[in-house]
């Protein structure tokens, strides 16, 4: 009996149809899309080298604005009669993705909201620390400021008198309007003025806040100064360090094995110079190098510890020995410790 070909495609399209089969154990013809298809349709992300919509023809050119391509995710979500082509279970896994795409971004948004709502304060706490550091007010004023301020809102004044009075009284002091003993007993003893002796102790106060601020100035550039060469020096031992493990990956073939531990050493080590003073810290190259191979030899001994003991040959059932050029050499320190294992 002749089938013809014609016959032959419609019983094969009937079992098709017929066959519960899910859509994505099996490639889909053209102009049915695949399950990845579908699925990143639903969210929202179009698969390379294929159509952005169900109905748009594949010869069709992709959209120029790649903002047209972003559409709400209810236009992206597939209609009854595409959920009608896919089986119960992946109607479900879609059904299941879309709610949680719509509660991915619900949190998207929140989060976003909390945020915009944070923003202000946060410029706002920044325009204070910035007056703070400009003024050198510590926190410890600030909070002191903020105490007097709490009490005389709340109409606590005896509590806020005392503290305001102490607070008048060394700004009395700072101002030169409060004579030291010394200046003190020449005005009883009429040798200057009282107006003299506040000139003089204006001029000793505004002397030594003169001296303070050198000071201060010359203590905040050698700081600056000591960070930087700190940091040049961070820079160059790091700078050390790659070049170093370059070189190691390149002529040891175990460096894989060997790298993390001895990054671990090597942190471990410098937290220890460190702890005992920066002046323990590596300052050059060569001596960045020599700690490194000093951190590398370490892990080595450990590793020749730890390996197994090389097992005693076994004699040949015939009696004889085996050729010193029958064995595989080891290429690495893992091919050495399998080889030691298979031999037990």
């Amino acid at each position: 009996m002749t089938v013809s070909s014609t016959d032959t495609a419609e019983n094969i399209s009937t079992d098709l149809e017929n066959q519960d089969v899910p859509a994505e154990s099996s490639p889909a013809p053209d102009g049915v899309k695949g399950i990845m298809d579908v699925v990143n349709t639903t969210l929202g992300e179009a698969p390379e080298d294929a159509p952005t919509s169900m109905e748009q023809d594949s010869e069709e050119p992709a959209p120029e604005n790649p903002a047209d391509d972003q559409q709400p995710a209810e236009e992206n979500e597939l209609s009854e009669e595409e959920l009608a082509k896919l089986s119960e279970r992946t109607q479900k896994r879609f059904r299941e993705l879309v709610e949680l795409r719509r509660a991915a971004e619900g949190k998207v948004q929140e989060v976003q909201m909390e945020l915009e709502a944070l923003r202000p304060k946060a410029q706002r706490m920044d325009e204070l620390l910035g007056y703070m550091h400009t003024n050198g007010i510590e926190p410890e004023h600030l909070n002191n400021a903020l105490s007097i301020t709490a009490m005389i809102n709340k109409g606590d004044y005896q509590s806020a008198l005392p503290v305001l009075e102490n607070l008048v009284q060394q700004i009395r002091h700072a101002a030169g309007e409060v004579l030291p003993p010394d200046l003190q007993r020449e005005v009883q003893l009429g040798y200057i003025t009282e107006a003299r002796a506040k000139e003089l102790h204006k001029a000793r106060l505004s002397e030594h806040r003169a001296r303070e601020m050198a000071q201060m100035q010359a203590q905040q550039v050698a700081e600056e100064r000591h960070r930087q060469q700190m940091q040049a020096l961070v820079n160059s031992a790091a700078s050390a360090a790659d070049e170093w493990s370059r070189e190691q990956a390149k002529s040891d073939p175990d460096w894989n094995l060997k790298q993390d531990r001895i990054t671990e050493k090597v942190e471990l080590e410098l937290h220890r110079r460190l702890q005992m003073g920066p002046e323990n810290y590596p300052r050059t190259r060569e001596e960045v190098r020599a700690l490194l191979d000093q951190c590398r030899k370490q892990v080595e001994d450990e590793i020749r510890r730890y390996a197994p003991a090389p097992q005693p040959s076994k004699p040949f059932p015939t009696g004889g020995s085996a050729s010193p050029h029958s064995a595989a050499k080891p290429k690495s320190l893992m091919d050495a410790v399998n080889m030691a294992l298979a031999a037990e």
